[in-house]
C-alpha cells in the first residue's frame, strides 16, 4: 500500500460526519472500557466506525468491497499525525464480530437466512426493544478483546447491498431466456462494469455473492460452471440447455472483446499510417497497410462468428417461447375441455336452453291472466283528472280575456251608451271566478 492510498483511506473517513473534528479524539481513544460507564458513548462510537470502514470498502477506498483484514497496515494506514493511531480498532473489529454484522469466511454460509425470513425478524425486533428498556445481552456487556481477528472479516451490510444491485441490474437486462444466464466470466464483466468498476473481486467475494443471492435472496441457481437468475422457484434446477446456453454467450462476449482489441489496433494502425505518407516512409506505409489488410480480414471474421452466435442464441430463444406457447395451449385447452363436459355437452345445453323457454313461455301467460282481472278503476280516475285540469285551463283562459275587456282598456277610447263605465270591476270579476 502506497502513502498515497493511506491518504486517500484517512481523508475519506475524516469527511464523514460521524468522524467530524469535535468527535475524532474520542474515536481514536481507547473506549472498550466505556462499555460500562458510558454505554451509549460506547456504543456511538462502535456505529461511526463501523459505519466509515463499511463505507470505505464499499466505496474503493480500500482493498476489496466485500470483506476487510484488520492488520497492522489497516491500523497505519489510519494514523492521524494529531490524533495518532485508533487505540480501539481491535475491539470494533471483535464487538461487530460477535454481534452478527461481520463474520469469517468459515462462519459467511451459516450467516445466510431467507429474505423473508421470520425469525431473525423477531429476534432483530426483541434485541431493539431489550436495549431500549436497558437490557443487554451477554455480548453487549463483555468489553471487546483488543486483539485483531484473523482473516477475513466480510461487511454483511456491503455483500446484501452489492445483492440488491445486481438483482436490479439483472432485471435490467432481462429481455428473453437466454439473458439470464452467464458464465462466471461473463457474470463478473457484464456487473463489474457497472457495480465494482475499477475493481476486481476475487474468488472469495464472487462465492460470498453467489451464496447469498442463490441462499437469502433465492434469485439465481448456479453450478460451477453456469449461474442462472430465476423468476419461480421451479427453475432452481439447472438444465443440459443451460449450460449450452452459457457456452455460446460465453464465446459470444469472448468474440466481442477480441472485435474491440481488433479494432483498436486498427486504429493505431491508422494513425501511424497516417504518419508515414506525412513523412513519406512508403516501405513503412506498405508494411502497416498490410498489417491493416489482415487486420480487417480478421475482423470480417469475428464478425461473422459473432452473427452465427448470436443468431444461434436467437433461435433458442425463439423455441423455447414456441414451448412454452404449446404448453400454454395444452393447458388451456385441457381445461377448456373440463369445462365442457362438466357443461354436460352441447345436448344438455339444448335442453336446458328448451326448458328455459317453456317456463318463459308459462311466466308470460301468468302474468296476461294477472293484467286481464285487473279492475278498470284506473283507467277511470285517468279520465276524471285530465276533465278536471281542462276544466281550470278553461277558467284561466276566461279570466285573462275578462281582464283584458276591463283593467287594459285604452284611456282615450270612449266609454259609449252601449258600453257603460265600470266604476267596481272587482265586484264584476268576483261572479266570474266563483262560476
Amino acid at each position: 500500500m502506497t502513502q498515497q492510498e493511506s491518504q486517500t483511506l484517512l481523508k475519506y473517513i475524516f469527511s464523514l460526519d460521524p468522524f467530524r473534528e469535535s468527535r475524532r479524539r474520542s474515536l481514536y481513544s481507547d473506549f472498550s472500557n466505556a462499555i460500562h460507564r458510558n454505554p451509549e458513548g460506547f456504543r456511538a462510537n462502535m456505529v461511526a466506525w463501523k459505519d466509515a470502514l463499511e463505507k470505505a470498502c464499499y466505496n474503493g477506498h480500500w482493498h476489496h468491497k466485500l470483506y476487510i483484514e484488520f492488520n497492522d497496515e489497516l491500523r497505519d494506514s489510519l494514523f492521524s499525525t494529531e490524533y495518532g493511531r485508533p487505540l480501539s480498532l481491535g475491539a470494533v473489529a471483535n464487538y461487530w464480530l460477535d454481534q452478527g454484522d461481520w463474520v469469517t469466511k468459515n462462519n459467511l454460509k451459516g450467516s445466510v437466512q431467507p429474505q423473508n425470513g421470520n425469525g431473525s425478524i423477531i429476534m432483530g425486533v426483541l434485541r431493539w426493544g431489550f436495549r431500549t428498556l436497558g437490557f443487554t445481552t451477554s455480548s453487549e456487556k463483555k468489553i471487546p478483546k483488543q486483539t485483531y481477528p484473523n482473516g477475513k472479516l466480510f461487511l454483511l451490510s456491503n455483500l446484501q447491498n452489492l445483492c440488491i444491485s445486481i438483482i436490479s441490474e439483472a432485471e435490467r437486462l432481462h429481455t428473453s431466456y437466454s439473458s439470464n444466464i452467464y458464465s462466471y466470466p461473463s457474470f463478473a464483466e457484464i456487473f463489474g462494469k457497472k457495480l465494482w468498476a475499477g475493481h476486481t473481486l476475487d474468488e472469495d467475494e464472487l462465492t460470498a455473492i453467489l451464496l447469498y443471492l442463490s441462499g437469502k435472496y433465492r434469485r439465481i441457481t448456479y453450478d460451477k460452471e453456469v449461474i442462472k437468475f430465476i423468476l419461480t422457484p421451479e427453475e432452481e434446477l439447472l438444465e443440459q440447455i443451460d449450460h449450452s446456453i452459457a457456452k455460446l454467450r460465453q464465446a459470444s462476449f469472448t468474440t466481442s472483446q477480441r472485435l474491440e482489441s481488433l479494432n483498436d489496433q486498427i486504429e493505431k494502425l491508422t494513425f501511424k499510417l497516417k504518419e508515414c505518407l506525412e513523412q513519406k516512409k512508403k516501405k513503412s506505409a506498405l508494411s502497416l497497410l498490410r498489417k491493416r489488410h489482415f487486420l480487417f480480414s480478421n475482423v470480417e471474421q469475428k464478425e461473422g462468428v459473432l452473427l452465427q452466435l448470436d443468431s444461434l442464441v436467437s433461435k433458442i430463444d425463439e423455441a423455447l417461447d414456441n414451448r412454452n406457447i404449446v404448453d400454454a395451449l395444452s393447458t388451456g385447452a385441457e381445461s377448456l375441455g373440463s369445462i365442457l363436459r362438466s357443461m354436460g355437452g352441447a345436448t344438455n345445453v339444448d335442453l336446458i336452453l328448451q326448458r328455459v323457454e317453456e317456463q318463459t313461455q308459462v311466466a308470460d301467460e301468468i302474468a296476461e291472466s294477472l293484467s286481464a282481472a285487473a279492475p278498470l278503476q284506473e283507467d277511470e280516475d285517468i279520465e276524471k283528472e285530465w276533465n278536471k285540469l281542462v276544466k281550470e285551463e278553461q277558467k284561466e283562459e276566461d279570466l285573462v280575456s275578462l281582464l283584458e275587456r276591463t283593467s287594459l282598456r285604452s284611456p282615450s277610447h270612449p266609454i259609449t251608451a252601449s258600453e257603460p263605465e265600470v266604476k267596481n270591476p272587482e265586484r264584476v270579476l268576483e261572479p266570474a271566478m266563483q262560476s
